[in-house]
């Protein structure tokens, strides 16, 4: 029983991090790109975007540096 319940955890293992993978505001940061990137660099067919988002280190915000904030980035 106790190799039966090591074995399950030992194939289980690599699999608990997949769901956590994709961040949790990932469609948000998704559906704000095309906007965002629009303002910036004006309309144009060259902007296209992914449905695939990552999550970067969080940063500190340079106006109060006890503050951190969280970055999507969309690949």
């Amino acid at each position: 029983m106790i190799r039966q319940v090591a074995l399950l955890i030992l194939l289980i293992g690599p699999c608990a991090g997949y769901a956590a993978e994709t961040p949790s505001c990932a469609s948000d940061a998704i559906s704000r790109a095309k906007p965002l990137l629009t303002l910036h660099f004006g309309e144009g067919d060259q902007i296209s975007i992914e449905n695939k988002a990552k999550e970067l280190p969080s940063i500190r915000n340079p106006a109060d540096p006890k503050k951190q904030g969280g970055v999507k980035l969309t690949v």
